[in-house]
C-alpha cells in the first residue's frame, strides 16, 4: 500500500496507472513502475543546474565552501531548479594577482577542503591552462562538457555496488530496463551557472577589468547565483547598470542571513602574523599550510608591480 505526500501525487498516480488495481481487502495498490512516473514527472519540470565557482582561492576558507551550500538550499527551494553538482576552479598562475600562490598548492588545498562533499569538487581545467582564461570561457568548458556527456551512451549504464553476482546483475539490468521505459526519450542538459559573491558583481563596474560583451553573455547565457551580505546593496548595482538589468530575471541574489566575514586575504594576513586560523579554513588545509609554510610576508609579494591579467590584456585591446 502506497502514502502519500498530497492528493496531487495521488491523483497523478491515478492518471498514470491506466487502471484501477485493488488487494483482497478492496484498498486501491500501486505498483513501483507507477510510483516511479510519478518522480519523473516532478524532476522533469526542473532544470538541472551545475553550480561553477572561479577565483584564486588563495587559500580556499569556510566561506566559499558556505556559498555552495546557501546557493544549492535557494535554488532547490525554488521549485524551479535541482542542483546536481558543484565545481570549483582555481584559476591559473597566468592571472597575476598580488600574493598569489602557485595553482598546485590552491587545488591540492581545495581537494582536501571538498574532500568529504558528496557534490563539491575541484576542476583543474583553468587553473592549467598556460595563459589567464576569461571567465567566459570557464563557463563555455564546462557547459560543453556536459553537453558531450549527454551524448555519451555509457553514461547511462547502471551502476553495481556488488559486482560478480549474476543474478542481481540479471535483476538490476531488469529493473532498469523498466525505469529506461518511465523515463524521458529525450534529456534536458544540465546548465551551468556561475556562483558568486557580492564582490564579484560589483567587480563588473570596474573598468577593463571585464569586457562588456562578456558581462552579457555570462548573465544572459548562464545566469549568476550571488551571495549577497549586509553591506553590500547588489540591487542598486543591478539597477545601474543597463547589461545587468536587462538580465535581471537570471540574476538570482542569495541573502546571507548568518553573516560570515571570512576572506582568503584575512587569512593570509593571520598566518603572516603568526595568528592562529582554526575554524576559518578546514583542517586538512591548515595542516597542508602549516606543512609547506605557503603565506608568509615574502609570498604576499608575489606579482608585486605586475598588472592582473585582464586589465592588462583588455586594456590593451581597448587601445588597440
Amino acid at each position: 500500500m502506497v502514502k502519500f505526500r498530497n492528493a496531487g501525487d495521488k491523483e497523478k498516480i491515478s492518471q498514470a496507472s491506466g487502471e484501477e488495481k485493488y488487494n483482497e481487502q478492496g484498498v486501491r495498490v500501486f505498483h513501483l513502475d507507477q510510483q516511479l512516473q510519478v518522480l519523473t514527472m516532478e524532476n522533469s519540470e526542473k532544470t538541472e543546474v551545475v553550480l561553477l565557482a572561479c577565483g584564486s582561492f588563495n587559500p580556499i576558507t569556510n566561506m566559499h565552501l558556505r556559498l555552495f551550500e546557501l546557493a544549492k538550499d535557494y535554488m532547490n527551494g525554488t521549485g524551479k531548479y535541482r542542483v546536481i553538482k558543484g565545481v570549483i576552479s582555481p584559476v591559473g598562475d597566468a592571472y597575476k594577482k598580488k600574493g598569489l600562490i602557485s595553482a598546485h598548492h590552491r587545488v591540492i588545498m581545495a581537494e582536501l577542503a571538498t574532500k568529504n562533499s558528496e557534490w563539491v569538487e575541484v576542476d583543474t581545467w583553468e587553473s592549467l591552462q598556460k595563459d589567464w582564461v576569461e571567465t567566459l570561457k570557464v563557463l563555455r568548458h564546462h557547459q560543453e562538457k556536459l553537453e558531450a556527456s549527454s551524448c555519451d551512451p555509457q553514461q547511462d549504464s547502471p551502476r553495481l555496488e556488488r559486482p560478480g553476482r549474476k543474478r542481481k546483475w540479471a535483476e538490476q539490468r531488469q529493473d532498469f530496463g523498466q525505469k529506461e521505459l518511465l523515463e524521458p526519450k529525450t534529456k534536458d542538459v544540465p546548465k551551468v551557472k556561475l556562483l558568486c559573491g557580492a564582490d564579484l558583481l560589483e567587480s563588473f563596474g570596474v573598468p577593463n577589468l571585464w569586457k562588456r560583451e562578456d558581462i552579457t553573455r555570462i548573465v544572459g547565457d548562464y545566469g549568476l547565483i550571488c551571495i549577497t551580505r549586509a553591506g553590500n546593496d547588489a540591487e542598486k548595482f543591478i539597477y545601474e547598470s543597463d547589461a545587468l538589468w536587462k538580465h535581471r530575471n537570471n540574476i538570482h541574489l542569495v541573502n546571507e542571513w548568518i553573516t560570515n566575514d571570512i576572506s582568503s586575504t584575512k587569512i593570509r594576513r593571520a598566518l603572516r602574523r603568526g595568528q592562529s586560523i582554526r575554524y576559518l579554513v578546514p583542517d586538512l588545509v591548515r595542516e597542508y599550510i602549516e606543512k609547506h609554510d605557503l603565506y608568509s610576508p615574502e609570498s604576499e609579494e608575489r606579482n608585486v608591480g605586475v598588472v592582473l591579467a585582464p586589465l592588462q590584456k583588455n586594456t590593451a585591446e581597448a587601445n588597440s
